[in-house]
């Protein structure tokens, strides 16, 4: 609905102030909570590694706010791609309520992960992954995917390298 969408863009402009960390453990929260703790270092590592290569931007804000990189980031360009599942997605974790005891440890958790992943003190759990998807919720492979092997797996979600 259209009072969705604002709903979503209101989010989205606010979140482009967020620290960077705040930013990337909430990306990694809302793509990645159904694998856990594990699953959602995973995508903090794919965020990391893309900055490290040469083919994304350099900075957390850029590579998560790039069109069509993380679908749990709403594209606010274009209300067709808000979906209802989009939409329930993000609403559910950016409005949780602080008594929220699961989504809050996941959060809180995901934070503590983000500063020891950029300080190097978590290994990188995707074995230098830039690409991931939970293939078992595609109706077709993307055709950056295409002919790929998954470098790791971790829960239902395969991590993969661009540079293969």
């Amino acid at each position: 609905t259209d009072e969705q969408f604002e709903d979503v863009k209101a989010y989205v402009a606010a979140l482009k102030e967020v620290h960077p960390i705040r930013l990337t453990a909430l990306v990694a929260l809302l793509e990645n909570r159904s694998d856990g703790r594990d699953g959602i270092q995973g995508a903090i590592n794919v965020v990391n590694n893309r900055i490290k290569s040469t083919a994304y931007p350099n900075s957390e804000r850029e590579v998560i706010f790039a069109p069509n990189q993380f679908e749990s980031i709403p594209n606010i360009n274009d209300k067709t791609k808000v979906t209802q599942a989009i939409y329930k997605n993000f609403m559910d974790v950016m409005t949780a309520k602080k008594g929220d005891k699961i989504l809050g440890k996941l959060y809180n958790d995901a934070i503590t992960d983000a500063i020891a992943i950029n300080s190097g003190e978590l290994a990188d759990n995707t074995d230098g992954a830039d690409l991931f998807a939970n293939m078992s919720k595609l109706k077709t492979v993307p055709s950056y995917l295409k002919g790929r092997v998954a470098a790791k797996k971790i829960g239902e979600t395969s991590y993969f390298k661009s540079s293969d």
